[in-house]
């Protein structure tokens, strides 16, 4: 994936960006490898094609199915 996200600056670690909005670009890529198996935990979906070729990912939800609901935790 390392020239899609140079060509589109990044994208492929957006949850990412998110969890940890101040970690530095550079460090995306080790940043994920670190909170990956947390990542997995939480339910982060990742799609494994470039953002733009999503749609063909098999582990979509079928459309028009809705995932079971899980219970909300209180967040301390």
């Amino acid at each position: 994936m390392g020239g899609y996200n140079w060509l589109f600056f990044y994208n492929g670690y957006h949850a990412e960006h998110h969890f940890r909005p101040k970690v530095h670009w550079t460090k995306m890529e080790q940043f994920q490898r670190q909170i990956a198996k947390l990542q997995k935990q939480e339910g982060v979906r990742v799609i494994n094609r470039a953002h733009m070729l999503g749609f063909l990912d098999p582990n979509l939800p079928l459309r028009g199915k809705k995932e079971p609901a899980e219970t909300a935790e209180a967040v301390s």
